[in-house]
């Protein structure tokens, strides 16, 4: 089911879990990252009325992961200083 939140927020967090995640906007990179296990997300539908939607284990992490786009958050953000650096001079040469 297609899931809309305007404006969608992270207005509770409990447990931590780490994974692996990638992204398109990242093609080609896996980078492990913390997750909470469970988080309440609030915001709007498209009619205005609120949304408050509980997520756990899967579906918490991908709002976390979209949440952290409307933040200007990319995945290479939690990556190390060097597998950042290894990615960016592969992709400056084209090789990604």
């Amino acid at each position: 089911n297609l899931i809309v939140i305007v404006n969608p927020e992270i207005v509770e967090k409990e447990g931590t879990e780490t994974d692996s995640e990638m992204c398109l906007s990242v093609p080609d990179v896996s980078i492990d990252v913390p997750r909470a296990k469970r988080i309440l997300v609030t915001g709007v539908d498209l009619e205005g009325n609120e949304v408050r939607i509980e997520a756990e284990g899967f579906l918490a992490r991908i709002f976390q992961h979209e949440i952290d786009h409307l933040n200007g958050t990319v995945i290479l953000d939690y990556a190390s200083f060097l597998k950042r650096s290894i990615y960016l001079k592969k992709r400056k040469k084209g090789k990604i």
